[in-house]
């Protein structure tokens, strides 16, 4: 089996950490020949992940990569990217497969320029950039993150930009590739495979629920303007009287960025003086919950697998959503493990339904989890690289 190297030349810390190890472990299943690309942090990160996995056949590369949150960074990181990114190309041998599994828009030309006269296997990963095309989404952006966008907007709608013949796209969802077909170039279209969000990781530590307790129902992920922290706003009005009575429990699993004094006027509990949390912060917040909650719309997920999401199935949690495209999605290929909702009323009332005695239908977490394993979602990426002629 040919060697696969991933280049990973922009993730530090616990950026992007869990999909980076499931990624890893579905390559592992592929090839007996793993070399691994990244930053320190990345690596440290990576490895606590995967610490009782055989990483014997997996080599692991320092690359520079700049660490920081501030706009400086950010850009210095991209920049060190693309260096490396190109760098990279050319050393590794023309035999092996290339994946980068982060998609640096900005080192993208080059990449293709490069290898239209190298034409080495070349698989890109792709994660939240095709959400240019959700107008809801690019209101938000910053001056810089609105470049990035619209860099990468206008080459996959370029028509006159031909992609080298060894280059090809993962996006992590069937969903996400449907979406694409009425926003980008033709050409491009037969570039862009799909493999489902595998995930890897130690066992949530769920605890078991008191009877005489309040119902702990859990925001997952960032609240921010983008990601309707109004419906947040309106579902604790709702259920001002539930909370204030100690009948349920609401909180956020996850870094909340804006109007933190006002959710906790309503009784939502936030984490005291942080907007990031760690990976074991996080995971602790899931694990005392009843129910997870999301509150992203139909406009939201159409161009990006939910990291959360897949947490909350493995954490064996069921699922009180608004209907989006990649909820519904996951739902009918893998199977229910909650409740779509059309509205926040719909919410508010199934809720009070909850805390009254009803009982929800069994969801198979065990099942799903199964089919979600990254031996499984291995095959899916075999099965492109065969149809791409790279194996």
């Amino acid at each position: 089996m040919k060697k696969i190297c991933i280049v990973d030349s922009y993730s530090w810390k616990h950026f992007h950490e869990t999909f980076n190890a499931s990624f890893l472990a579905e390559c592992m299943f592929i090839s007996n020949e793993i070399i691994y690309f990244s930053g320190t942090s990345a690596l440290r990160s990576l490895k606590h992940i995967m610490c009782d996995m055989d990483l014997e056949n997996v080599s692991f590369r320092n690359i520079p990569v700049i660490d920081g949150y501030t706009k400086i960074h950010t850009l210095l990181r991209f920049i060190f990217s693309l260096i490396n990114n190109c760098w990279l190309l050319f050393s590794i041998d023309k035999n092996d497969i290339i994946i980068y599994n982060y998609n640096n828009v900005f080192s993208l030309p080059l990449i293709n320029l490069f290898n239209k006269i190298l034409k080495k296997k070349i698989a890109i990963v792709c994660h939240g950039e095709f959400e240019t095309f959700n107008q809801s989404s690019n209101k938000e952006r910053t001056l810089f993150w609105k470049l990035y966008f619209d860099v990468l907007k206008k080459y996959f709608t370029n028509d006159n930009i031909r992609i080298a013949n060894k280059i090809i796209f993962l996006v992590l969802g069937d969903n996400i590739k449907s979406n694409l077909l009425k926003y980008i170039s033709g050409h491009f279209l037969s570039k862009i495979y799909s493999i489902d969000h595998s995930y890897i990781g130690k066992p949530f530590c769920n605890e078991n629920k008191n009877i005489n307790t309040a119902f702990k129902f859990g925001i997952i992920g960032q609240v921010r303007k983008g990601k309707n922290i109004s419906d947040v706003v309106s579902l604790a009005k709702n259920l001002e009287s539930e909370i204030s009575n100690r009948k349920i429990e609401l909180s956020i699993a996850g870094s909340v960025k804006i109007m933190k004094k006002e959710l906790k006027l309503l009784g939502i509990n936030v984490a005291e003086g942080k907007n990031f949390l760690s990976r074991e912060e996080y995971i602790n917040k899931i694990a005392v919950l009843d129910y997870a909650l999301f509150f992203y719309n139909s406009d939201i997920y159409k161009f990006t697998a939910s990291g959360p999401f897949i947490d909350v199935l493995i954490a064996g949690k069921p699922v009180l959503a608004l209907k989006n495209n990649y909820f519904e999605y996951m739902f009918k290929k893998y199977g229910d493990f909650g409740v779509l909702l059309d509205s926040i009323d719909d919410m508010t009332i199934l809720i009070r339904e909850l805390i009254a005695g009803k009982k929800l239908p069994f969801f198979d977490f065990q099942d799903i989890q199964n089919q979600l394993k990254p031996e499984k979602i291995a095959l899916q990426l075999k099965k492109v690289f065969e149809e791409a002629d790279f194996i």
